[in-house]
């Protein structure tokens, strides 16, 4: 089962970074993993969530390649699925022009069910895959 290491973030001080590992299960498109969300702020944001969703092929016409587009649901805790309470949506990470980028929102810790920052789309980095790298 391939499996990528990503960092998700604009490098920025202050700027809110995500760690995430996940694992492409074959055959099929189920993707799940796990990630941390961080950022130096006070106090510091510090988000652990466990990861499911999809991957899906789109076929561009316009620039003659096929691209994936994960899309994941992050839980608090496992199975990373309901009844576990949601803390990452919307998260999308895609290929753009031949670059992953990635948006989502995560639930703020401490500040109840509403408090949702959205983030993206931001640079995403490939740490390590294997055996391959998840947007081939």
């Amino acid at each position: 089962m391939p499996t990528v290491k990503l960092e998700i973030g604009n490098g920025l001080p202050g700027g809110v970074s995500f760690e995430v590992t996940l694992t492409l299960e074959e055959p099929g498109n189920r993707v799940t993993g796990e990630g941390t969300i961080t950022q130096a702020v006070n106090p510091p944001t510090d988000v652990h969530t466990y990861l499911s969703g999809t991957v899906t092929r789109v076929d561009l016409t316009d620039i003659n390649r096929p691209i994936l587009v994960a899309t994941l649901t992050g839980y608090e805790n496992l199975p990373a699925s309901p009844p576990s309470k949601v803390n990452v949506k919307d998260f999308k990470v895609y290929d753009t022009n031949n670059h992953l980028e990635a948006s989502y929102s995560f639930l703020r810790p401490g500040n109840g069910d509403q408090d949702w920052q959205p983030v993206g789309p931001v640079a995403v980095r490939v740490i390590s895959s294997t055996p391959q790298p998840l947007a081939q």
